[in-house]
């Protein structure tokens, strides 16, 4: 597991989790529920790490939501704060 992972996932775990505006708004279009892309993280399948992007280094991971359904979520993590950041989350097939 990369380490950029491990972060990501040990802030979720401690409940350090944040949504940007852009995140939450496709949440809405997109009709998931925060708590699916949250809980999802754990069996989520990396990717692609970018782990030198500005300002936050982020990850790529695929993800099966309750009902079934995956998604690809892109996930940061804000050193200044500790916390992993949702960025975006959409479904594959449609982007």
């Amino acid at each position: 597991m990369h380490e950029l992972h491990s972060r990501i996932r040990a802030a979720i775990r401690r409940g350090k989790v944040v949504f940007s505006v852009h995140a939450d708004n496709r949440l809405q279009q997109r009709r998931i529920v925060r708590w699916q892309v949250v809980e999802g993280f754990e069996d989520g399948e990396l990717l692609q790490t970018y782990a030198s992007n500005k300002p936050d280094p982020k990850i790529l991971l695929r993800q099966t939501l309750a009902d079934g359904s995956q998604v690809v979520a892109v996930w940061a993590f804000v050193k200044s704060i500790a916390c992993a950041k949702l960025v975006t989350v959409y479904f594959e097939e449609n982007e």
